[in-house]
């Protein structure tokens, strides 16, 4: 059994026994992987609990910026990570379906949006593979 749903409840279904996280934000793939590495040793369960807390700062954005949780901001984290050029996704259908033709659409944010994300991601600054931010606010 593996926990998802962008991992927000990975430490409490961990104590129920799954064996980790199916998540679509692999964008933090180093701070999971940093997580996971805590929990399996036993050793260090305040930072597994600063990590998760820090986490879950940055992911409740989706609540608040466009696009929503699971994609949204997570694309502007993944194209100045490196990994994507452009904010385009895909979009659902009517009820949430996948529609008969593609639909797709460019994530566009704000200044003082990008701003929150990077004040955000930055709490993560010392659990990333590269102790460095990929990219500044500005």
């Amino acid at each position: 059994m593996y926990s998802a749903r962008g991992a927000h409840g990975w430490l409490y279904e961990s104590h129920l026994g799954t064996e980790g996280p199916i998540t679509e934000p692999a964008v933090y793939a180093d701070v999971l992987t940093r997580v996971w590495d805590l929990m399996q040793s036993d050793k260090d369960p305040d930072t597994v609990r600063d990590i998760h807390a820090k986490l879950m700062f940055l992911c409740n954005l989706g609540q608040h910026l466009p696009g929503g949780h699971l994609r949204g901001f997570q694309l502007h984290l993944w194209r100045k990570r490196g990994v994507f050029k452009n904010m385009i996704s895909r979009d659902y259908g009517p009820n949430r379906n996948a529609p008969s033709k593609l639909i797709s659409s460019e994530l566009r944010l704000r200044g003082d949006e990008i701003d929150e994300i990077v004040f955000r991601f930055e709490a993560l600054k010392q659990y990333l593979k590269n102790d460095s931010l990929p990219f500044k606010s500005k």
